[in-house]
């Protein structure tokens, strides 16, 4: 039996609540009983914004925040207009309230259908991770849920009455790294951002509600993050004005007492504070008992990293941290690594087309590298070798493109649509994760419509790409900064000098690396040395500019810290795209 209590309950007795019941009403009824005013209004949408940011904390498995009927299926019934009806039903998905309409199921409109019945923003609400806002100091706010899987789920959001630029910045939602974005209303990918999304003239009350991807970097969790699972009599401590991150901590001061959390990535830091009244705690990954930590220390120290673990394969895994001593156990953040994925472009050797393709360059319509290869016949394929743990197809959409079958590893995984009225480049098609970390082979088939493109691969693997503005990279010389080039560079950047024997050098953990730069008529050659022993001079040197090239790689490294030095030789100068590091 579901046990739903109603209505406008107070939030100072959620615990009561949360004990006795399934849900419960955090406000009034959200129909309007007013003569001459339809189902709702906009007043009553509104006000549930700020009931989201005080109980969205409280929300998850056995009991969920209720915002009420959600009337947006019928227009001339509802009384919002199309804008504040899909900022409802963002409202709805985004906190996991429960989706119930109270519309006269028998005049939906096209309109309404379409909201709905939305798979991706359906699916936003039944993944259980209620968002909240960065802040609601203005009209123009970005709310925001960590995934656990290096995605977020980003709502934007005009609750003011004009139209106004709405931006969520990755550093304010804890992502440190670039990120790629998709609309999920539209089923649109919208590119690759180094620090965060603007949605330009969002309207009054319209909203944005999108899927931000990590493309590599690292994630934080706060402590009050829903997806970490707290055992025991835990309490949430805030605005102590230690140093905490978010300035605040979750505590308790029960032995034995526990917290779990399973995230995606290829390695996790547990950051607490430290204290004269804090002890031991037992660490586990993957329910493997790993080490006892001292978080003990004589005076406070704010945001201290007590455990690491890196180099765990690229997937699911899962922390837990247990009270072992000590008065009392904090948690602050938590901090997991994401793989970057590695970029493979339509003319990559390595990709086997099988029919009659044909390749089309300085397209001008943003594809990666602006170019794609492209057939018109049936039942033509291109197939592609890999090794990693999953992997992405991208391509463009358009109304002449229409069914591809995917296989993976000879076995048919789905038939995905290509087609879309009006162009759409660098879409995301199909994508497969968690695959056994090794080598594996992706097969795509056309099936329908007048053409079938490949634009580019992005291998998922448990490699770490390092930008080369990454802090812990020591630049000697003249080396300067050139941002927005525009050429493709990893994070649209590059470091460069034109003084020979200047060099880089970055030290890492890891067992092997890789050093990514363009290559171009300007460039010549670098001396690479690795833990300061010469290993070979690369040619850096190409007649026409290629983008993201690896010019030195090497592997089976002894597991541990290492480091990578690269020497400017010749030419006129030597660039710095990125690094990539196995773990």
């Amino acid at each position: 039996m579901w046990f739903e209590l109603s209505w406008a309950l107070d939030h100072s007795y959620v615990d009561t609540w949360k004990q006795y019941a399934n849900g419960w009403r955090v406000n009034w009824d959200v129909e309007a009983y007013q003569p001459g005013v339809k189902l709702t209004e906009w007043n009553n949408i509104a006000r549930l914004f700020p009931d989201a940011a005080t109980w969205w904390r409280d929300a998850g498995p056995g009991g969920w925040n209720d915002f009420d009927s959600l009337n947006i299926g019928n227009g001339a019934m509802d009384g919002l207009t199309q804008d504040e009806r899909r900022t409802a039903m963002t409202l709805w998905a985004m906190s996991s309230a429960q989706l119930y309409t109270g519309n006269d199921l028998t005049n939906l409109d096209s309109f309404g259908i379409g909201l709905l019945t939305n798979e991706e923003v359906i699916a936003v609400n039944q993944a259980g991770r209620p968002a909240h806002p960065v802040s609601t100091a203005s009209n123009q706010q970005a709310w925001y849920a960590n995934n656990g899987d290096g995605t977020y789920t980003v709502a934007l959001v005009n609750l003011g009455s004009s139209a106004a630029n709405v931006t969520v910045n990755w550093s304010d939602i804890g992502l440190n790294g670039a990120a790629t974005v998709r609309d999920l209303w539209t089923h649109t990918d919208l590119g690759t951002f180094n620090t965060g999304y603007t949605s330009t003239s969002l309207p009054s009350h319209a909203s944005r509600l999108l899927k931000v991807r990590a493309s590599g970097g690292s994630v934080t969790a706060n402590d009050d993050d829903t997806g970490i699972k707290y055992t025991g009599s835990w309490q949430r401590s805030y605005n102590r004005g230690l140093g905490d991150y978010l300035d605040d901590v979750h505590f308790t001061q029960t032995n034995n007492d526990y917290f779990e959390y399973n995230f995606n990535g290829t390695g996790i830091e547990l950051i607490t504070e430290k204290d004269s009244s804090q002890g031991n705690v037992d660490i586990y990954v993957d329910n493997v008992f790993k080490q006892t930590v001292n978080t003990y220390n004589a005076t406070r120290q704010s945001q201290q990293t007590v455990y690491a673990i890196s180099g765990l394969s690229n997937g699911s895994h899962k922390l837990k941290a247990v009270k072992k001593s000590g008065t009392y156990m904090l948690l602050d953040k938590l901090r997991f690594s994401v793989p970057s994925a590695i970029l493979v472009n339509d003319t990559d050797g390595a990709i086997t087309y099988s029919g009659t393709w044909i390749y089309n360059g300085s397209c001008g319509f943003g594809d990666y590298q602006d170019d794609v290869h492209y057939t018109q016949t049936n039942n033509d394929y291109a197939e592609y070798s890999f090794n990693g743990t999953g992997i992405e197809l991208v391509t463009e959409k358009d109304s002449s493109q229409g069914n591809i079958d995917i296989y993976v590893d000879n076995v048919f995984k789905q038939t995905v649509n290509t087609y879309n009225a009006t162009r759409q480049a660098q879409q995301t098609v199909y994508r497969i994760s968690g695959l056994s970390s090794g080598s594996h082979t992706i097969k795509a088939v056309k099936k329908s419509g007048t053409y079938m493109l490949i634009d580019q691969f992005k291998v998922l693997s448990n490699k770490i790409q390092i930008n080369d503005t990454d802090p812990g990279i020591i630049h000697s010389g003249a080396w300067s900064l050139n941002s927005n080039r525009g050429f493709g560079d990893y994070n649209n950047d590059v470091h460069f000098t034109q003084t020979n024997n200047d060099y880089f050098q970055y030290t890492f953990n890891g067992t092997g690396i890789e050093l990514l730069t363009e290559k171009e008529a300007g460039q010549g050659d670098v001396d690479i040395y690795v833990d300061n022993v010469f290993k070979t001079t690369v040619s850096t040197y190409n007649a026409t500019r290629l983008m993201n090239q690896v010019v030195y790689q090497i592997t089976g490294l002894t597991p541990g810290s290492h480091t990578l030095k690269a020497v400017k030789k010749t030419g006129t100068y030597m660039l710095l795209d990125s690094l990539r590091v196995t773990p």
